[in-house]
């Protein structure tokens, strides 16, 4: 292939945007202006166990974020190494998922309504502490508004913008709760306690993991040869 061929392939205005919003981002990374999306982070992180607890069999008991940008999720049943190892690997997934709609489909209002009624539902089904729920609640109403009114480029660049934060979020999270801090009472720790290894261990194993996954979704986000109706 030549290097035109290859240059051909590759969507530099998409890659310009999202090197735009990992800036913006990183430079507001502790500002009001980041922090539902940490927040929405948090969320998906304890619904990520949440949901391997009842894909493995058991149930969600209820949910609980707070404005330290801290959650747990407690749950009854289900597979504890998946349970436990789906936090950070999940919201990241889903992260990631987002950015990748957002830069290759048409159907951007659509899939930002969809997770303003799934934050909805999620929050009226197990959250339980007034701090979640008053997020939860805003949070939601405020997705389903800009899926009604904000139009798709609109749309397009919010959902770059929180699938963008989020797997930074992710990864900057991994590092400082489970390599660079080693908090007890982590999913990490009580992995190494109940297999092997320890938290360091496993956080290394899931932040390259994230890395991985967050390459490979960046990626396909500016690959021309995979478009679905997308125009912008």
């Amino acid at each position: 292939m030549s290097a035109k061929s290859r240059n051909e392939t590759w969507d530099f205005k998409q890659l310009g945007v999202l090197l735009i919003f990992m800036a913006i981002t990183l430079y507001f990374w502790d500002s009001w202006f980041v922090f539902p999306v940490k927040l929405f982070v948090v969320l998906l992180h304890e619904i990520s166990h949440g949901l391997m607890a009842l894909i493995t069999g058991g149930e969600i008991l209820k949910i609980e974020i707070n404005e330290n940008q801290g959650g747990i999720c407690w749950h009854r049943g289900g597979s504890f190494f998946w349970v436990a190892s789906a936090g950070y690997l999940g919201s990241m997934f889903w992260g990631g998922l987002i950015l990748l709609i957002a830069a290759k489909t048409k159907y951007d209002s659509w899939v930002m309504g969809l997770i303003g009624l799934s934050v909805l539902l999620i929050t009226l089904l197990y959250i339980r502490n007034l701090y979640g729920m008053g997020f939860g609640i805003l949070f939601g109403v405020g997705l389903l508004l800009l899926a009604r009114f904000g139009g798709p480029t609109f749309n397009d660049l919010v959902l770059k913008y929180i699938g963008m934060t989020s797997m930074l979020y992710v990864i900057f999270d991994i590092k400082d709760d489970l390599i660079s801090r080693n908090i007890s009472e982590s999913d990490a720790s009580r992995l190494g306690e109940k297999y092997f290894g320890n938290s360091m261990f496993w956080g290394i194993l899931w932040l390259v993991i994230a890395i991985v996954y967050a390459v490979i979704i960046l990626k396909f986000s500016f690959n021309k040869r995979i478009m679905v109706g997308k125009s912008f």
